[in-house]
C-alpha cells in the first residue's frame, strides 16, 4: 500500500510541474489540443517526466520523493544506467497502462517489472 501511496504523490509532483509548464504558454492549460505549441508542451512534460523517474533511479538509488516520504526502500540488484534505463522504461509503461498495472499489483503485492528486473521491496 506504501507503494501505491508513494506512487501518488510522485503523480502529484509532476502533475503540478506539467500544469506550471502549460500555465507558461499564454493560451493557458485550456489551449487548443492540436495546436503546435500544444504538441511541443506534451512532449517536454514526457521528457521531463522520463528525466524525473531516471535522475531518482540513477542518483537516488530509485527513491524518488514520493518513495522517500512513505519510508519505502527497495532493493536492486544493480544500478548500473543501463538498468536505470530499464526501469524508466518500465515505469513510464507502467504509468501508461495503469489500470492494469493497479489491479496487477493490487493481486500480486508487487510491480510486473519487478520480477523483471529483480527488485523486491526491503521491509
Amino acid at each position: 500500500m506504501r507503494r501505491i501511496c508513494a506512487a501518488g504523490i510522485d503523480h502529484v509532483i509532476l502533475t503540478l510541474i506539467g500544469m506550471i509548464i502549460m500555465a507558461l504558454h499564454t493560451g493557458g492549460i485550456t489551449s487548443q489540443s492540436n495546436s503546435i505549441f500544444f504538441n511541443k508542451q506534451l512532449l517536454i512534460i514526457i521528457i521531463l517526466v522520463l528525466l524525473y523517474y531516471f535522475t531518482q533511479d540513477l542518483f537516488f538509488q530509485g527513491r524518488s520523493f514520493g518513495k522517500m516520504l512513505v519510508g519505502l526502500n527497495l532493493k536492486y540488484k544493480e544500478m548500473t544506467i543501463g538498468f536505470a534505463m530499464k526501469h524508466t522504461f518500465f515505469k513510464w509503461f507502467a504509468c501508461v497502462i495503469w489500470p492494469i498495472t493497479l489491479i496487477y499489483y493490487c493481486s500480486e503485492h508487487c510491480m510486473f517489472y519487478d520480477r523483471i528486473l529483480g527488485i523486491r521491496e526491503e521491509q
